[in-house]
């Protein structure tokens, strides 16, 4: 139970930057990271979604990352800003984190689209 994230790559692209639940896994998706209860990761990617037009409770929804998001999100990482300054936090999270964003840009430029969903 808890706060289940994934971020999964695609060769279909989804309508919009975002989209409430019309964007789902499928057989030809491909998982590339799990997080479990990782709600600084969360609140990283909802936000991202507001600021992309999202308007709702993102819960199973998805929202696409480009390389200039994933930028962003390594900047957060190295600089522990995204874990609050929760040294314990950064340490345990940090490999996991940017060997996500290196999987992605890896799609990225192989033509895929890579995307985040989460479930609670």
């Amino acid at each position: 139970m808890g706060l289940d994230m994934y971020a999964f790559r695609s060769r279909t692209r989804a309508e919009r930057k975002f989209n409430d639940r019309t964007h789902k896994g499928t057989m030809q998706d491909e998982r590339i990271c799990y997080w479990h209860n990782r709600r600084d990761i969360d609140d990283w990617m909802t936000q991202l979604a507001f600021e992309s037009g999202f308007d709702g409770s993102f819960n199973g929804d998805t929202v696409e990352l480009d390389i200039k998001d994933l930028e962003n999100l390594a900047v957060g990482i190295i600089t522990t800003e995204l874990y609050n300054d929760d040294d314990e936090a950064y340490a345990s999270h940090i490999l996991t984190d940017l060997q996500f964003i290196a999987q992605a840009r890896y799609w990225i430029a192989r033509g895929y689209h890579v995307y985040y969903t989460n479930s609670w």
